[in-house]
């Protein structure tokens, strides 16, 4: 039994590394040659894998640039572990490594705006309950879930307004954060300032907040 389980342990450790792989590659030949200039059996032989291999871990090219996004969300989501809530409306929604988050946005602005055009990963927000696959969402049920609950206790502290349900606040926190990257996204490069976007995602966020305060 012990065998069966270390071999299952190495195969799965091989498998996360392939999948690895073949994503650190395809960022760097998204950011070297464009996402339309870069073909599957490119980006396989360069990840050393043949183009069954990749196919058996991403159904097209574009899924790569999903799982790019989506792999770094559950990365950076502390709120999957236990954070201190302090009384406050920002503490329940603002999640604490918003400057990190931002700063990736920065870093990954081509990268995003590639995802903008070439998926429909930033409009899965607006999905409703039962609408398309969780796999498909930028911010599937088990992502939220640590915000709706830290919500709701802001809510029986009588720090968040508790008409409006956690689910709903959630969501809103979201609506505004993601406009806010693809308003920023879509300026061009010489108006698209780190600065104007921090500014104006500060500026969304404070209304936000303001609005939800009980």
């Amino acid at each position: 039994m012990s065998t069966l389980k270390n071999t299952m342990s190495l195969r799965e450790q091989k498998k996360r590394q392939t999948r690895l792989r073949i994503l650190k590659v395809a960022e760097s030949m998204f950011a070297e040659k464009g996402f339309d200039q870069v073909m599957v059996n490119e980006l396989a032989e360069r990840a050393e894998v043949s183009q069954k291999t990749f196919f058996n871990y991403f159904p097209s090219k574009a899924a790569t640039l999903k799982a790019l996004l989506i792999d770094y969300l559950e990365e950076s989501n502390l709120w999957a572990h236990t954070t201190e809530l302090e009384a406050s409306v920002e503490s329940a929604i603002v999640p604490p490594n918003v400057e990190e988050i931002q700063d990736w946005v920065v870093q990954r602005r081509q990268l995003l705006q590639l995802i903008f055009r070439h998926t429909d990963l930033f409009n899965s927000i607006y999905l409703m309950e039962g609408d398309g696959e969780e796999g498909e969402r930028l911010f599937p049920a088990k992502y939220k879930q640590p915000r709706v609950e830290r919500i709701r206790k802001a809510q029986q502290m009588k720090v968040v307004r508790d008409d409006i349900s956690a689910e709903m606040i959630a969501d809103m926190y979201d609506y505004v954060r993601i406009d806010m990257v693809r308003r920023w996204l879509c300026l061009s490069d010489d108006i698209a300032t780190p600065e104007r976007y921090k500014r104006e995602y500060q500026q969304g966020i404070d209304i936000l907040l303001k609005g939800l305060s009980a």
